[in-house]
């Protein structure tokens, strides 16, 4: 405290000249140089090529969804995540179930990163781990596709009954399918697939023991086309030698 003495001087007086005169410095830490980690996952489509875009996948931290994206060249890429500071992180990849026709899809991945520090250059690093593996797997079978092979019976000299007439359909010499006429005079052989091909047939009527009845001996050849679209999905088609429908006439005498 400096004063005047009355005496037209100043005198400066120390106020407790011996407590203990403390200088306190203070020090903040800079913060760490940020990092970052880029989520990559691999997808994989068994029974049919893969295309890009076409499966969705949506990235969630908690409940948190962060990101969405589609394949491309068979990768699942997210935008990169910045941190700014040292921690464990848990992702969760679920792959949106679409309900496309004939693929079965795969669930969900997980993604762990850890966060740490270089001590000496105070620099943050991120590490990405995957405990049950990085890729997505969806497979894919094509639903069965039908095809009606159709033939129309007559019957010359009385009328025709239901049932009354057998009809074979033959692949390769072997009976592959029976079929009887309606009392219209209709029919047909249902038949299935599950992949792509072309199948011939032989058409024929079973020859029978029915009194006064001469049979139509006629063998008809059908192919049946089974093609593939883009997506795997069959498509089937018949068609008839000569374009021509299928006819079997027998006719019946008196005895």
């Amino acid at each position: 405290t400096v004063a005047d003495n009355g005496q037209g001087q100043l005198v400066a007086t120390v106020e407790n000249p011996n407590a203990e005169r403390v200088f306190t410095n203070t020090y903040k830490e800079p913060a760490p140089t940020a990092t970052s980690a880029t989520l990559e996952f691999t997808k994989e489509l068994t029974g049919r090529a893969l295309v890009d875009g076409e499966f969705q996948f949506e990235l969630y931290e908690d409940t948190n969804k962060l990101d969405t994206k589609t394949n491309q060249a068979g990768k699942v890429t997210f935008n990169a995540i910045n941190y700014d500071a040292e921690g464990v992180h848990t992702y969760t990849v679920k792959e949106v179930n679409a309900g496309a026709t004939g693929i079965t899809y795969d669930t969900e991945k997980t993604a762990v990163v850890t966060v740490t520090k270089d001590a000496a250059t105070n620099a943050l690093k991120a590490t990405v781990e995957y405990p049950a593996g990085s890729v997505f797997t969806n497979s894919f079978k094509a639903p069965a596709v039908e095809a009606t092979i159709e033939a129309t019976k007559k019957l010359e000299g009385k009328e025709l009954a239901a049932d009354a007439y057998t009809f074979e359909l033959k692949e390769n010499g072997a009976v592959v399918a029976e079929a009887k006429n309606t009392a219209e005079g209709k029919v047909a052989f249902v038949r299935s697939f599950e992949e792509a091909g072309t199948h011939t047939y032989t058409l024929v009527e079973k020859v029978g023991t029915e009194e006064g009845i001469e049979y139509d001996k006629t063998e008809h050849t059908v192919t049946v086309t089974v093609v593939a679209d883009g997506q795997g999905l069959l498509t089937a088609t018949v068609s008839y030698a000569d374009g021509k429908a299928v006819v079997f006439t027998n006719k019946y005498t008196v005895p």
